[in-house]
């Protein structure tokens, strides 16, 4: 499995200057493992990101690409950054496409790149797959089911990225994620972000966002914090 990284295709394709941030791009070394689960606050680019390195790995290799949401319509939102990343370029990336739907970009070198939720007729799919927010899903376990399901095959690798969620069970299946030798587990903070360098985030940033939750919440949300880990360690 030789996942490919995106340097030169950001260098091929990427005029107009929409590169990842740095730290982005350490989430795409991860990609080298069977499994990788990154667990991060909200609003870090998380979406576009994986969109922009599942669409050129299926240019680059013609594997399939399955963006698996939590819930109906979610991977919507890949599907919008994957139609804006083609739109951006142009004539240029344009040219490889020979058909899009709500469900199924198709591509010429015959890859196909999927939009999927929990609830879809998905199971004779396959490919490298993507699970977004498993952890706010109304049933992770079977999400976390189905994603390893539709990337059985040796060739492909999985991703599923959240922010952490109170629900038990997701702490569960997170737990189960992260503890096997194939699995490479990342984290992305608030803190980490402001540290990063990247334009949208700094301490000024970090300030504001701790007066706009609870500190129940901001641990949770942009800390990356379990809130059963701290009830594991309380009892």
């Amino acid at each position: 499995m030789n996942p490919t990284f995106i340097n030169s295709f950001a260098e091929t394709y990427f005029k107009t200057g929409a590169t990842p941030f740095n730290y982005q791009m350490g989430w795409n070394a991860g990609a080298h493992h069977r499994n990788r689960v990154l667990t991060k606050m909200r609003q870090c680019g998380a979406d576009w990101f994986f969109s922009l390195e599942a669409l050129s790995d299926a240019l680059t290799t013609g594997r399939n690409q399955i963006f698996l949401g939590c819930s109906e319509n979610h991977s919507s939102t890949n599907h919008a950054y994957i139609t804006a990343l083609l739109n951006q370029v142009g004539p240029e990336l344009q040219k490889h496409v020979s058909s899009m739907s709500d469900y199924c970009l198709k591509l010429t070198n015959g890859a196909h790149i999927y939009f999927v939720d929990p609830e879809s007729h998905c199971a004779a799919l396959h490919g490298n797959v993507y699970a977004s927010e498993y952890a706010w899903a109304d049933a992770p376990k079977s999400m976390i089911a189905l994603a390893k399901s539709l990337s059985m095959h040796s060739r492909y690798h999985r991703t599923f990225y959240t922010t952490p969620s109170p629900t038990p069970e997701a702490w569960t299946e997170h737990k189960k994620l992260i503890a096997g030798n194939t699995t490479c587990s990342m984290i992305f903070t608030a803190d980490d972000a402001a540290a990063s360098g990247a334009v949208f985030f700094d301490d000024e940033w970090l300030n504001d966002m701790k007066k706009e939750f609870s500190a129940e919440q901001w641990q949770m949300l942009f800390m990356c914090e379990w809130p059963q880990a701290a009830q594991e360690l309380q009892a």
